[in-house]
Order: structure tokens, then sequence, then C-alpha cells
């Protein structure tokens, strides 16, 4: 897994994880009004499945 948290300046990341030589995720977060930098990837489960995140709070 590799994370490129700060990119754009902080408004972007990009996480990638990859199998040998192939991509088997990827995910692109951008806010280009404010910060979008993410500080750690996990590729487990950290919270268990009741867990419920709002990206509005």
């Amino acid at each position: 897994m590799i994370d490129f948290g700060f990119q754009n300046k902080g408004k972007s990341s990009n996480i990638i994880e990859v199998d040998g030589q192939q991509q088997v995720f990827n995910v692109k977060l951008t806010n280009p009004a404010s910060k979008a930098y993410v500080y750690r990837a996990y590729r487990l489960p950290v919270y268990d499945s009741s867990y419920q995140f709002d990206v509005n709070q």
C-alpha cells in the first residue's frame, strides 16, 4: 500500500495498493477549497462494522 498523502499543497491525496505488478485499489481524495491530505492509510479495518463515518461533521 502506497499513500501519497500530501499532493497539490495538501488539496489532494492518493492511496494505491498493488499486488506484484497489478494495481488492485486506487482512491484519490480531492478538496480544492480546503485540505484533503491523508496522514495514514490502513489495509485492514481499524473500526468494527458498526462504526459510521460522516464526512460532513
